[in-house]
């Protein structure tokens, strides 16, 4: 079974991907999206310098969000290019500033002008194409969509297991996929909620066919999540100590000013420990990384971890 890490743009970067890549577990990294449409055209050298920075070993899939498909063309005829053999569309996400404007989970609502792009794209293009979904936008509409994807050439389909008007709340209704997973005739990458061997197993259990997990939050809240799954390997509070740290330098490498970026990952880095509050209070009261690095020291040193398991 295939273990996918989710793209999350602000969090999931090449600097947190390639501290991941160490530890090891994930088949396969999705990158955040990138916008591709026929207005803000793109050269080869300009996309080459967006994925750089990962580290080679990773099987990156780059992500686009696009409702045209002169542009998605271009985008994909460039990424094969540089070499990759697979891109995917972005059709799951839920943030207002992206459907508003037709894109993301808004191709969700006009099934017919969706299958008309993606008929458009899947003639033109020598890449493969596997599409990210949701249950649908406001209410489930998941059959609808698999009937209409079955129609299409694509390498898979990614299910995130709420609709677009849930964003991430709530709770991933697994048993909406499982009952439709069947008439897929794509593999299906679920995705939503998985944090532990135990969700992973109860989502394989309920979909018996899965031909693979995607792993978003639960990946930064516990990067040892891949190994735990496919090597029953646990991880030590060492270990999620030199994982922060690689991460940490990472981006101090990568970013002139870190802090934000990663304070913003400690608000799941805390989720290992028992007084999670507390950890991440101590966290977001940091000025400077210096500070921030005296803080996760102190961290460490000092509070109880309850999840690194």
């Amino acid at each position: 079974m295939k273990i996918q890490l989710a793209p999350m743009l602000g969090l999931v970067e090449a600097p947190f991907c390639n501290a991941l890549q160490q530890l090891g577990g994930f088949d396969q990294m999705m990158a955040p999206y990138m916008l591709a449409d026929s207005q803000s055209p793109i050269k080869l050298p300009q996309l080459a310098r967006r994925f750089a920075n990962y580290n080679s070993n990773i099987n990156l899939v780059p992500q686009l969000l696009s409702n045209d498909a002169n542009g998605f063309i271009h985008f994909a005829h460039l990424l094969s290019d540089l070499g990759y053999t697979e891109v995917n569309l972005n059709m799951g996400c839920p943030q207002p500033f992206v459907t508003q404007r037709g894109r993301g989970a808004a191709l969700l609502l006009n099934l017919e002008e969706t299958e008309k792009m993606l008929e458009q794209i899947t003639a033109k293009i020598t890449i493969n194409l596997s599409v990210k979904i949701r249950l649908g936008f406001n209410c489930n509409t998941l059959s609808n969509t698999l009937r209409m994807l079955n129609q299409l050439p694509l390498s898979e389909v990614i299910i995130h297991a709420r609709t677009a008007e849930q964003m991430y709340n709530g709770i991933a209704d697994i048993q909406a996929v499982a009952s439709e997973a069947n008439t897929s005739v794509h593999p299906i990458i679920f995705n939503g909620d998985i944090c532990s061997v135990q969700q992973c197993e109860k989502v394989k259990e309920l979909i018996p066919n899965l031909a693979g997990v995607m792993i978003g939050r639960g990946a930064i809240s516990n990067p040892f999540v891949a190994l735990q799954i496919t090597k029953g390997q646990a991880g030590s509070t060492k270990q999620l100590q030199q994982f922060c740290e690689t991460v940490r330098n990472n981006y101090a490498e990568a970013c002139p000013n870190p802090l934000n970026r990663l304070k913003e990952l400690w608000k799941y880095f805390a989720l290992n420990f028992e007084n999670q509050q507390e950890v991440f209070d101590h966290i977001k009261r940091t000025t400077t990384l210096a500070e921030l690095d005296t803080t996760i020291k102190n961290i460490f040193e000092q509070q109880p971890i309850i999840c690194v398991k």
